[in-house]
């Protein structure tokens, strides 16, 4: 189920100022073409509830025209390995690396690799500030990572 929700949001960019509902229900088409399995259906109402809900609507939703929304965005490394993160939200003074997860992870593997993007998007844009965030799916919370 990860995954299938992990496909829909990498069609929903910048949702402010756009009618939501038909939005995410392009958004389930597109992402239809990727798995022949019914649930894509059922989704529709779990994705509104999960970009809407008061901790994690900051993801999706941007009044300022000046910030990009990149999804599924590839980032090579020093080592010319691919990165690819699932939400890149980039401002005048910010950018926000956003990784989604199902459940939460009590070794830290996920702050680590939300740490590394980090890092990279720093390299791509050292004029700002660069903050982590894992939203996890099932429980619809979000937790900053620290540095």
């Amino acid at each position: 189920r990860g995954e299938i929700l992990h496909k829909i949001l990498s069609f929903l960019t910048n949702l402010h100022g756009i009618n939501v509902d038909r939005k995410i229900k392009i958004a389930l088409e597109q992402a239809a073409a990727f798995y022949a399995d019914e649930r894509i259906k059922n989704e529709q109402v779990r994705i509104k509830t999960l970009i809407t809900h008061p901790d994690i609507r900051r993801f999706f939703f941007f009044a300022d025209p000046c910030v990009t929304v990149s999804c599924e965005r590839e980032i090579v490394d020093t080592s010319g390995y691919t990165k690819k993160l699932d939400r890149l939200a980039v401002g005048r003074d910010f950018a926000w690396v956003i990784d989604y997860k199902s459940a939460r992870d009590e070794n830290g593997h996920y702050q680590d690799q939300v740490r590394e993007y980090m890092e990279l998007v720093k390299g791509l844009y050292p004029h700002v500030a660069v903050s982590g965030f894992l939203v996890y799916l099932d429980e619809m919370s979000v937790e900053k990572v620290q540095k």
